[in-house]
C-alpha cells in the first residue's frame, strides 16, 4: 500500500467514526440471529465494484420479500454459532466438547431449514447460494444420535454406554439402599449426627458424631468445620461404591470414545464447515441489515450516476430527527450550509456522510425512495476541533490537519464535508483561506459539503456556477432553529436580531450596526433581496411542477381507462366470436342428426321428426341472454298505456297493466302476461296511411326460429307452472307452432295431471298426449296446436 492509499485509509475511518457510521452498525448487528452475521456486519466496508453492489442489492430485495413472506414462517437463524474453527481444529486431530459438538449440529440443522425458506423462482440468488452450500445432514444426525440439545450424552449412544449406565444405575440403587438402612437403623441412631446421605469426593457418606467415630467401621472422608461431625463411607458400602467408580471410568472412557469418533466425522468436513458457517453468516447479514431497514424506514439508494441526491435523510441516532433534503450535482457539487449557531449544521453533514457510508457498504439507507449516491471511493470529513494537549495541537492545527491532506489526495470520487472551513484563527486571514479551498476543491471536482459563518463564503453561490447555497431556516418570533435545509439561499447567523430580542440595550444593537462596515451591510441586503427572490422563482416553479405533475397524472389515468376499454372489448369480441362459433357447430351436428332422423323415418314419424327439425331451427336460432345488448335502467319502469317491444315478437305490444315484475301487454287480438324483463320501451306506433296493408305475416308475430322447442316445468309448483305454460302457449300460437312438448316429468304425477286439465280446457290446444318411447315417455306431454278437426 503506497502512501496515499494509507493516509486515505487512515482517514476514512476517523472519518467514519466522526459520522458515527460504527454506531450504527453496531444497531444493525443487534438485529443478527447468529455470532458470524455480527461480525460481517461490524467489520462491513465499502463495497468493490458495480457488478457486487447490484448483486448485493438484489440479495437484500429479496431477504426483504423473504421477511414479509415470512410472516407465515419462522425465518431466523437463531442457535447458530461459528464451528468453522472448532471444525478445523478437529481435523488436525483434536477432540471437540459436547458444546462444541452440540453447536455444530444447531448450525447445520439451521442451515438446513433455511433451503426451506426459499424457491429459484421467487428468490434465485438466496436459492443459488443455499444450494452451494454443501450439506451435512448425516454429520448432524451423527451428533444427534449421541447428543442430546443440552449437550447431554445419551444412553442410547452406543450399546456398550447403555448397558455400562444400567449397571451403574443398578449398583447406586443398591448402594442408596444399604445406606437408608444404616441411617434410620436403631442401633445407628446414636452415632449418626443426622439421618442423611451426602457426597465427599465422589463417594457417598453418612454424618457421624465425632465422639462416636470408633464405633462406625469405616473410611473417614472428611470433617465439619467445627469438628463436632465426621464423613464416614460404612465398611459395608466401600466394596459396592468402588465398583460404582470403575463403573463411573468405563462410562467416561466411553463418553471419550464417542466423542473423537464424533470429532474425526467433524474433522473429515472441515472444510465443508468453513463453507457452511460463511453460508449462515452472509444470509444473517442480510437479515440484520434488512431488520433494521424495516425498523428505520429505510430503503435502498440509487447507485452511481454523477448526482447526490438525500430525499427526506435522517440520522438513526438522533431522536425525532429532522428529514434532510440534499442535492449536489456534477455541474454543482459544492454546497455552502450557513445559518445560526445550533441551527442543525453540523447534523446535516453527519446525516449527510452517514447515508453516504451505508449506501457505499452496500446497507439500506433512512432516506425516502430516489435517494442517489455516486461511487465515492472515499469521504474526508472535518467535523469537531478534537483539541489535543498531548499532541499540543490547538483548534485551527487540528483542522488544518486533516485539511491539509484532504486538500492534496482529494479528486472527483471524494466527498469531502467541512464544518466551520476556515474557522479557528483570525476571522479575515480565516475567511481568505476558506475561500482559496474553496477554489482549490473547484479545482480537483471533488464533491463537498461545508458549514460558515463567513460572509465572503456565501457570495460564491452567487458568483460561481459549481457552487451553491443552503441555509438552515431559523424561527425569527421563537428564536429557535428549525433544523429544516433550504437549498440556494444562504442563511445568517441573525446575531443582532437575536441580541435585540432578548432584551440588548437599543443603543448597543444601534452603535453595532453603525461599527459594521458599508460593504457588510450592503452583503446582508443583497443576501436578503436575493433568498426573497429565489423563494418567489422556488414557488412559482412548484405551481407548474404541481400543475404538470396534474396533468400528467390525469393522462395517464385517462390512457390507462382507454386501455382497459379496448382490452375489455377486445376480450368481448373474443368471447362472443367464440361462443357463436361453438354455436354453429353444435348446430350443424344437430342439423345433420335430424335430417337423418328423417330420411329414416315414414309416415307420422317422419312427421314427427320434421317437427323436430323445425323445432331444432327455431330454439338454436334465439339469441344466449348474456350477448343481449343491454337495457336502459329508465325502460324498465313501465306504466300502464306504455308502449313496448316484446322479446321473441316482431311487432309492438300495449301495457295494460303493471304488477311487480309481470305486466298484461296487449299484442294484437291477444292479451298475455309477460316478465318486465322481456319488455323494452318503445315509442308510440305512427298511424298507418290510409289503404296500407299489413303483410301476411302480420308484425305482431313472434320469430318462429325464437320459440324453445319444449318448455321444461320440472321442480316447479302447480301454480308456477301454469303460468310459464300458458306463457309459452301464448308464444307458441303467434309463432305458428304446430306441436309443443311440455317437459313435467314422472315423480308423483302432480305435475303430469294438472298439465293435462289446463290442456284439456285450453281452446288454443286441439289435443295432447303423453310421450311414446323416445319422447320421454311419462315425463312428457305433448300438445298440437290449432282448432282441431
Amino acid at each position: 500500500m503506497n502512501t496515499v492509499d494509507t493516509i486515505a485509509e487512515s482517514r476514512l475511518r476517523i472519518s467514519l467514526d466522526l459520522v458515527q457510521f460504527p454506531a450504527v452498525l453496531q444497531r444493525i448487528a443487534e438485529l443478527a440471529d447468529t455470532p458470524m452475521g455480527r461480525e460481517r456486519i461490524l467489520q462491513a466496508g465499502y463495497v468493490k465494484g458495480e457488478t457486487a453492489m447490484q448483486k448485493r442489492h438484489e440479495s437484500l430485495k429479496e431477504v426483504l420479500r423473504l421477511l414479509r413472506d415470512g410472516e407465515r414462517m419462522a425465518v431466523s437463524l437463531r442457535g447458530a454459532v461459528s464451528i468453522a474453527e472448532p471444525a478445523r481444529r478437529a481435523g488436525k486431530g483434536g477432540m471437540l466438547t459436547t458444546e462444541e459438538l452440540t453447536g455444530i449440529a444447531a448450525t447445520l440443522r439451521v442451515a438446513e431449514s433455511a433451503r426451506e425458506w426459499v424457491n429459484p423462482e421467487d428468490y434465485p440468488l438466496l436459492d443459488r447460494a443455499l444450494s452451494q452450500m454443501p450439506s451435512l445432514a448425516g454429520v448432524a444426525q451423527a451428533i444427534s444420535r449421541v447428543l442430546d440439545e443440552h449437550g447431554e450424552v445419551r444412553d442410547s449412544a452406543s450399546p456398550a454406554l447403555h448397558h455400562i449406565r444400567r449397571e451403574i444405575r443398578q449398583s447406586e440403587g443398591e448402594i442408596d439402599r444399604l445406606l437408608d438402612g444404616i441411617i434410620h437403623s436403631g442401633h445407628w441412631a446414636e452415632f449418626i449426627q443426622d439421618p442423611v446421605v451426602t457426597i465427599r469426593f465422589g463417594r457417598r457418606v453418612v454424618p457421624v458424631k465425632a465422639m462416636f467415630r470408633n464405633q462406625v467401621p469405616g473410611i473417614v472422608h472428611d470433617r465439619s468445620s467445627s469438628g463436632q461431625t465426621v464423613f464416614v463411607e460404612p465398611m459395608p458400602v466401600v466394596q459396592k461404591q468402588n465398583q460404582l467408580t470403575e463403573l463411573r471410568n468405563q462410562e467416561d472412557d466411553e463418553i471419550r470414545r464417542l466423542l473423537a469418533e464424533l470429532s474425526r466425522a467433524v474433522g473429515a468436513s472441515a472444510a465443508e464447515c468453513g463453507a457452511v458457517e460463511q453460508t449462515v453468516g452472509w444470509l444473517d447479514e442480510l437479515l440484520g441489515v434488512v431488520r433494521y431497514g424495516q425498523k428505520t424506514q429505510s430503503v435502498l439508494p440509487l447507485m452511481g450516476g454523477p448526482d447526490l441526491r438525500l430525499q427526506d435523510a435522517r440520522h438513526p441516532l438522533i431522536e425525532d430527527p429532522v428529514p434532510l433534503n440534499l442535492s449536489l450535482e456534477e455541474s454543482r457539487h459544492i454546497l455552502i450550509i450557513t445559518g445560526p449557531n445550533t441551527g442543525g449544521k453540523t447534523v446535516a453533514l453527519k446525516t449527510a456522510g452517514l447515508v453516504v457510508s451505508l449506501a457505499l457498504a452496500g446497507m439500506m439507507v433512512p432516506c425516502r425512495a430516489g435517494t442517489a449516491v455516486p461511487w465515492f471511493d472515499r469521504i474526508w470529513v472535518d467535523i469537531g476541533d478534537e483539541q489535543s494537549i498531548e499532541q499540543n495541537l490547538s483548534t485551527f492545527s487540528s483542522h488544518m490537519a486533516r485539511l491539509i491532506p484532504m486538500m492534496e489526495f482529494a479528486d472527483e470520487k471524494t466527498l469531502c464535508l467541512v464544518d466551520e472551513l476556515g474557522a479557528g484563527t483570525d476571522p479575515d486571514e480565516g475567511s481568505a483561506l476558506a475561500e482559496a479551498m474553496i477554489y482549490r476543491l473547484r479545482e480537483i471536482r471533488a464533491y463537498a459539503v461545508v458549514t460558515t459563518h463567513y460572509s465572503r463564503l456565501k457570495l460564491l453561490g452567487f458568483r460561481l456556477p459549481d457552487v451553491e447555497n443552503a441555509q438552515v431556516a431559523f424561527d425569527r418570533e421563537t428564536l429557535t432553529p428549525t433544523y429544516h435545509l433550504i437549498m440556494g439561499q444562504p442563511g445568517s447567523s441573525h446575531a443582532l436580531y437575536i441580541a435585540e430580542r432578548l432584551g440588548m440595550l437599543r443603543s448597543v444593537i444601534d452603535q453595532a450596526r453603525a461599527l459594521m462596515d458599508e460593504e457588510g451591510t450592503t452583503l446582508a441586503d443583497v443576501i436578503d433581496q436575493a433568498n426573497h427572490l429565489q423563494m418567489e422563482l422556488r414557488e412559482a416553479r412548484q405551481q407548474v411542477q404541481d400543475q404538470a405533475q396534474a396533468l400528467q397524472e390525469k393522462t395517464l389515468a385517462f390512457e390507462q381507462e382507454r386501455r382497459r376499454w379496448l382490452e375489455t372489448s377486445e376480450k368481448e369480441l373474443r368471447r362472443t366470436r367464440e361462443q357463436w362459433h361453438k354455436e354453429l357447430d353444435v348446430l350443424h351436428e344437430e342439423m345433420m342428426e335430424a335430417i337423418t332422423d328423417v330420411r329414416r323415418q315414414q309416415g307420422p314419424d317422419q312427421a314427427r321428426a320434421v317437427e323436430a327439425l323445425r323445432d331444432t331451427w327455431r330454439r338454436r336460432g334465439i339469441l344466449p341472454k348474456d350477448l343481449e345488448p343491454l337495457k336502459n335502467p329508465a325502460d324498465l319502469h313501465l306504466a300502464a298505456g306504455d308502449y313496448v317491444q316484446v322479446r321473441d315478437f316482431e311487432g309492438l305490444g300495449h301495457v295494460l297493466e303493471v304488477n311487480g315484475k309481470v305486466a298484461l301487454v296487449e299484442v294484437g287480438a291477444l292479451r298475455v302476461k309477460l316478465p318486465v324483463d322481456d319488455l323494452e320501451r318503445a315509442s308510440r306506433p305512427q298511424r298507418p296511411a290510409a289503404g296500407a296493408r299489413r303483410s301476411s305475416g302480420g308484425h305482431l308475430a313472434i320469430k318462429a326460429q325464437q320459440l324453445p322447442v319444449e318448455c321444461d316445468v320440472r321442480g316447479m309448483n302447480v301454480e308456477e307452472m301454469l303460468d310459464v305454460v300458458d306463457k309459452y302457449l301464448d308464444n307458441a300460437v303467434l309463432a305458428g307452432a304446430f306441436q309443443v312438448r311440455i317437459i313435467h316429468g314422472k315423480g308423483t304425477g302432480v305435475l303430469r295431471r294438472a298439465v293435462g286439465e289446463m290442456l284439456k280446457a285450453d281452446p288454443r290446444v286441439s289435443q295432447f298426449r303423453l310421450g311414446e318411447r323416445g319422447e320421454g315417455g311419462d315425463g312428457v306431454t305433448v300438445a298440437t296446436l290449432g282448432d282441431p278437426d
